[in-house]
């Protein structure tokens, strides 16, 4: 069979894309490819930007690492200043430092204050509180016993804003005409006016039947007192009201407890119940107020045992406590002026004022209504004067800081001041008061 031959030339009477002819139309009269103007401009633009090209130096790739890497340190370092710019606004503001001006003395002093006084008098509050506690003891005895029937009454003055005392032994009458006394003499505080709300003055109190045996054991109940018979508005404003029933009543032998073991239980109740009283008054005292250890009188009173099941006596003990608090500012300007030579009578106060030693000079004090409280303090003091810190803050904005010792010298319980204002480079106070705080600081503590 003959072989087949290829060949990778085409013949020459064959077209190509080399002998494909260009139309007549496509020609310019000159027979040359017809190129406008415009084309023509823009091809020399090539050709001219080409030769500029040939003439310009070629970057290698070390010398465009080299850009680049001075671009990023550069980017870098201007984000690092304005975030650090940026968290010094936020951050900015001043503080002052201030060590106010102190004196220790040693207080050895005696004071008199009163209920209702005059400007400048040390003046005091009564704060006045019951209450009753048991405990069950085992019976260790027998013993024949009447008993009168007791209970617990809430006495109110809505007479007048003063405290009104009662005496021993005060009568409290029920409608049907049972008569129950009082043992120890009290103070009912006056009545109270807030947002023009009259409050009346309340204490309460426990109270014995007038004769012992089951007839005076009756349930709650109200009472007068009739004492305030001849005076119809005394007889109205001041009244009672039971807060338990009276219970107790008896007549007959029971199971009790030998004295001495009375003795004890009786005093284990007393001192839980003075405990509770004092810390009770502690939490009411307001801020501006300053309540002395022993600034307080207390009685006890010891309730008719009770026999209960199985052979246990219930030893009952009801105390009252009369507190006294006094301005804890006035306190302090009366010590001021006694111990401090030159005192002017500006804002100070003791900075440990509650640890001096507090004695009442008169064992009967206040067994009046009305009657002033004469006491006596000891102790070492710290005396340590104020200054307005809202007012000095105020002074302070948008001032310049080389002008801050001047507005210092004005407060002469200063003793010594430090101002820092951020960011450092500011030089004047913030105009905003609240970016300013002032730290007060005792020298040595």
């Amino acid at each position: 069979m003959p072989k087949k031959v290829f060949s990778d030339i085409v013949p020459r009477d064959k077209k190509s894309i080399r002998h494909i002819p260009i139309p007549d139309s496509w020609r310019s009269s000159k027979g040359e490819t017809d190129v406008n103007e415009e084309d023509s401009s823009i091809f020399k633009k090539r050709a001219n930007k080409t030769k500029l090209e040939e003439g310009r130096p070629i970057r290698t790739n070390k010398q465009n690492s080299f850009l680049g890497s001075r671009m990023f340190w550069f980017t870098a370092f201007t984000l690092l200043i304005v975030l650090v710019v940026g968290v010094f606004s936020v951050f900015s503001g001043a503080t002052v430092l201030i060590v106010p001006k102190t004196e220790n003395i040693n207080v050895s002093f005696d004071l008199t204050a009163l209920e209702k006084g005059l400007p400048g008098d040390l003046t005091f509050k009564v704060f006045s509180a019951s209450k009753k506690s048991e405990k069950l003891s085992s019976a260790d005895a027998e013993s024949t016993e009447e008993r009168k029937a007791f209970g617990t009454i809430i006495v109110y003055n809505n007479f007048s804003n003063t405290s009104q005392r009662f005496i021993k032994n005060t009568r409290f009458e029920t409608p049907e005409g049972l008569i129950f006394r009082i043992q120890n003499s009290i103070v009912v505080p006056g009545r109270t006016e807030k947002g023009g709300v009259s409050t009346p003055g309340s204490l309460e109190v426990l109270v014995y039947a007038d004769n012992p045996g089951p007839k005076y054991n009756i349930g709650k109940t109200d009472f007068t007192l009739p004492a305030f018979r001849s005076d119809g508005v005394r007889f109205k404003g001041f009244f009672a009201r039971s807060k338990t029933p009276m219970t107790g009543g008896f007549s007959g032998v029971v199971k009790t407890l030998s004295k001495d073991r009375r003795a004890m239980v009786q005093k284990e109740i007393q001192l839980e119940l003075l405990s509770t009283l004092i810390a009770e008054l502690r939490s009411q005292i307001p801020k501006e107020s300053v309540f002395f250890d022993g600034a307080y009188k207390v009685s006890f009173e010891s309730l008719p045992s009770v026999e209960v099941d199985r052979g246990s006596v219930s030893v009952t003990e009801q105390a009252s406590l009369t507190g006294f608090i006094f301005p804890r500012a006035m306190v302090a300007e009366k010590i001021a002026r006694a111990y401090v030579a030159g005192y002017d009578g500006a804002p100070v106060e003791i900075q440990n004022l509650e640890s001096l030693r507090f004695n009442f000079k008169d064992a009967s004090s206040r067994l009046l209504k009305s009657a002033p409280v004469t006491f006596s303090l000891k102790g070492p003091a710290s005396v340590v004067w104020l200054f307005d810190s809202n007012k000095l803050i105020g002074e302070l904005a948008g001032v310049p800081v080389k002008n801050v010792p001047n507005i210092f010298k004005e407060y002469g319980g200063i003793f010594k001041a430090e101002a820092s204002v951020r960011p450092f480079w500011k030089s004047r106070f913030p105009d905003n008061v609240n970016d300013i705080k002032v730290v007060s600081q005792v020298e040595g503590s």
